[in-house]
């Protein structure tokens, strides 16, 4: 056990992280890049995750579920797809799953309007608790993902006198909130938890930390900015080629905040100036559903323009996973689209896709309404950073990348990785060690 008085040694780490090793999950590459850099500072991490992601053998790895139906809900359409894949049988068994825990679930929203793995606290300070009765640990670190893992961590921290440390991925509450008034209720408690007694808090933007401070005056100096990064993806031997295809491509969720609703109206003026670019252009969106914004969008636009892809899964000729397929796809493209979103949540959070398509070398076009956000994050003289607020700069954006591709510059572009998994480890690991300065 941890005591004051003692010197702090990080050498064993109770790492907390819902969504450790879960595929195609920002929350879990956060983390799950970080554990070879924290093994190479000489810690020992031991991990308790959901069971949503795959069990890493590279490392100790504990999974528990949410014992809430809610969370049970959420993770079994997780851990049947793991175990059974996307066919007949595994759709079959999550609609069963689902079926069978309708009426619990039902019963839980009367009551509890919370997120679907509030829950989770409650396990995974089971596990944690004999995890520590078994051995020693110097630190509790919760990395993001279920804000009920930071409730997990201060409940340990508390019982057995470890001190914890806070990873906060995306702001805990905020002035756009759309989600019930309970779960407002519950985050604003998780972030009063972390403000109060953890020993240090890392968010992503120097707005997240601001807001936090303000609401919890107590956090004082313990918060920190962190820019994530993320190791190398494996893009394979692919390599760009360009063709007579100007191929925009947009990977991830749409919603009716974050959508391509200013792409489409850009490209309809743009298409009015030059028509002869319908032959040649084409926006490729792979994953969910379109939202109706996009949707909408896309109508008023010739239907060559959108090539939807859906969610890419395993290929049974290749045998290439569905997160292969879209490195694959990312590297070819010529153009990358990235779509900040809406409103006064944009401040507090920088989309994670951003360090992947970074990796890619392949040019950005960012929309976002803070576009001095990407300053130490995107090169402007290699990459389309434009303020979505306005038309005028947005058209004249995508007439200079269009001319740019006529040229034949869009090259692969320098790897630029200002903020990368080493230095966000380094910065954790510099916070824990001035807990106590002998520790260094």
């Amino acid at each position: 056990m941890y005591h004051a008085s003692k010197e702090l040694k990080p050498k064993r780490w109770l790492v907390l992280a819902y969504c450790f090793n879960m595929d195609g999950q920002a929350a879990s590459h956060h983390i799950t890049d970080k554990i070879p850099y924290l093994k190479r500072h000489g810690i020992d991490p031991v991990v308790v995750s959901a069971a949503t992601g795959y069990l890493d053998s590279g490392v100790e790895h504990h999974q528990v579920t949410s014992p809430a139906p809610s969370g049970l809900r959420f993770e079994l359409r997780h851990i049947l797809k793991l175990k059974f894949g996307t066919g007949i049988w595994g759709r079959f068994l999550r609609a069963l799953a689902a079926i069978v825990l309708l009426p619990f679930y039902a019963l839980e929203k009367i009551f509890l309007q919370f997120d679907s793995q509030w829950s989770w606290f409650i396990t995974a300070e089971r596990k944690g608790n004999r995890l520590i009765r078994e051995r020693p640990f110097d630190l509790i670190y919760v990395s993001g993902g279920a804000s009920s893992a930071f409730l997990a961590a201060h409940r340990l921290s508390k019982k057995h006198d470890i001190p914890w440390i806070a990873e906060i991925y995306d702001p805990m509450i905020h002035d756009s909130w759309r989600r019930s008034r309970m779960a407002y209720w519950w985050n604003a408690r998780m972030e009063k938890l972390i403000c109060t007694y953890a020993k240090a808090a890392f968010w992503y933007t120097p707005d997240a930390i601001s807001q936090a401070k303000d609401r919890n005056p107590q956090l004082g100096n313990r918060g920190h900015l962190m820019r994530p990064g993320m190791m190398p993806p494996d893009f394979g031997e692919v390599k760009y080629v360009p063709d007579n295809k100007l191929k925009f491509s947009y990977f991830g969720g749409l919603t009716p905040e974050r959508n391509l609703g200013i792409l489409t109206a850009a490209l309809g003026r743009l298409l009015k100036e030059r028509p002869e670019l319908k032959a040649v252009m084409q926006v490729h969106q792979y994953g969910g559903e379109m939202d109706k914004v996009s949707q909408e969008g896309f109508k008023q636009l010739p239907d060559s323009i959108l090539v939807s892809h859906g969610r890419l899964e395993t290929d049974p000729v290749t045998g290439k996973n569905g997160r292969q397929r879209v490195l694959e796809q990312m590297r070819q493209s010529d153009v990358l689209i990235l779509m900040h979103g809406q409103g006064e949540i944009c401040q507090l959070y920088i989309p994670s896709k951003i360090y992947e398509y970074l990796w890619a070398q392949r040019p950005v076009l960012v929309f976002s309404p803070l576009p001095a956000h990407w300053n130490d994050i995107l090169d402007s003289s290699d990459h389309y950073v434009i303020d979505q607020t306005d038309p005028v700069a947005i058209d004249k954006a995508l007439s200079q990348l269009v001319a740019d591709w006529e040229k034949g510059q869009l090259s692969d572009r320098p790897i630029s990785q200002a903020h990368s998994v080493e230095s966000a480890v380094e910065l954790l690991f510099e916070q824990v060690c001035s807990l106590n300065p002998k520790s260094h």
